[in-house]
């Protein structure tokens, strides 16, 4: 029961966030690559617990509670360092080669995918470290700041990808791999001190790393949006080219610098309170679903079959189906809008 909580709490959170992640995305990445790309981050957590544990053991005065110092030095190399860094070489080394990485936004996309896949594995391990209670906090911290640090990294990933200048690359590679680090090793430093007046550092940390995502992916996205808009308006001039045939002095291709462009469009404040509440209350509602499995399978053992369909029947009629409908449908109306325009220069 306290794995399907963990599992119900830490997988539920990461697809919310991904599904708004890709539903903002003017050209979808393929399905089977977002897939790949998550199982891989997924799979990238085992390594890293490897070197935690090594690191760990052979500086056993790590480990010693209380010391923020101590957490620090724990947080870097024993957490931050390698699990940023595994994450990078897959962005860079798979992601990145792909021939589906077209646009610098696509750095954002799979670096996101990345590690909301390595957070859902990653937390289910502490439920067998700490307690239920660690366990759950982590879930409901450590999955968005694990987004936030896929973001930057991905984020600038994407930029070094399109850039031509070998000095600029490079700082684009360190800034996104230096601030997810960063991130990751504050937000651990402030938990792994196991005090309340340091721990609650976390949601600062927490809220910094978003703020940092949030307008990298705004950046992004309105140079999406401004592309969008351009071919669009090419797509339909081709099309009026064919109907009404070409025109008798082709248009010198500069004269696409001077297009109008549809202001970028982004979701209002009333938006995204309406994508928070449905996404915290879907991940409430995975975790109702996985209590009427185990209700399930603790009646099948009790009462045979029968018994366990009726209650399973019961708990799906009037627990779970009537929340997750309303909490899907408020998480659907904020990607709809309403929207205003983009503040981004």
């Amino acid at each position: 029961m306290r794995l399907m909580l963990l599992g119900g709490s830490t997988i539920t959170p990461a697809l919310v966030l991904l599904w708004y992640i890709y539903s903002r995305d003017q050209f979808p990445e393929p399905r089977a690559l977002r897939l790949k790309t998550f199982l891989l981050g997924l799979f990238c957590c085992f390594p890293a617990l490897v070197v935690r544990a090594t690191v760990e053991q052979s500086f056993p005065e790590l480990t010693t509670p209380g010391a923020l110092s101590t957490a620090w030095w724990r947080a870097l190399f024993s957490l931050a360092i390698p699990q940023e860094l595994l994450k990078f070489l897959l962005l860079y080394l798979y992601a990145r080669r792909n021939p589906a990485f077209n646009e610098p936004l696509d750095g954002v996309i799979y670096g996101a995918t990345i590690s909301l896949g390595f957070a859902t594995l990653e937390n289910m391990t502490y439920v067998g470290e700490f307690n239920m209670d660690i366990a759950v906090v982590r879930a409901l911290l450590a999955v968005p700041v694990q987004a936030a640090t896929g973001v930057v990294m991905g984020a600038y990933v994407g930029r070094e990808h399109f850039t031509e200048d070998p000095f600029q690359s490079l700082s684009f590679l360190a800034r996104g791999l230096g601030g997810a680090i960063l991130l990751n090793a504050l937000f651990n430093a402030s938990l792994l001190t196991h005090q309340v007046s340091f721990a609650s550092l976390a949601i600062a940390v927490n809220a910094l790393g978003l703020c940092w995502a949030w307008r990298l992916f705004k950046a992004l996205r309105e140079e999406q949006d401004r592309l969008f808009h351009v071919l669009k308006l090419r797509e339909e001039r081709q099309a009026a080219d064919d109907r009404d045939g070409p025109p008798s002095a082709p248009e010198p291709e500069i004269a696409w610098a001077a297009v109008p462009r549809e202001p970028p469009r982004e979701l209002s404040w009333w938006a995204l309170t309406k994508l928070v509440l449905g996404g915290v209350g879907l991940s409430i509602c995975g975790l109702l679903w996985l209590g009427t499995l185990q209700l399930f399978c603790e009646e099948f053992q009790r009462n045979g079959l029968g018994g366990a369909l009726l209650s399973a029947l019961f708990g799906v009629l009037f627990v779970d189906l009537v929340p997750t409908w309303l909490f899907w449908s408020l998480f659907r109306s904020g990607l709809r809008g309403p929207f205003v325009p983009s503040t981004v220069s």
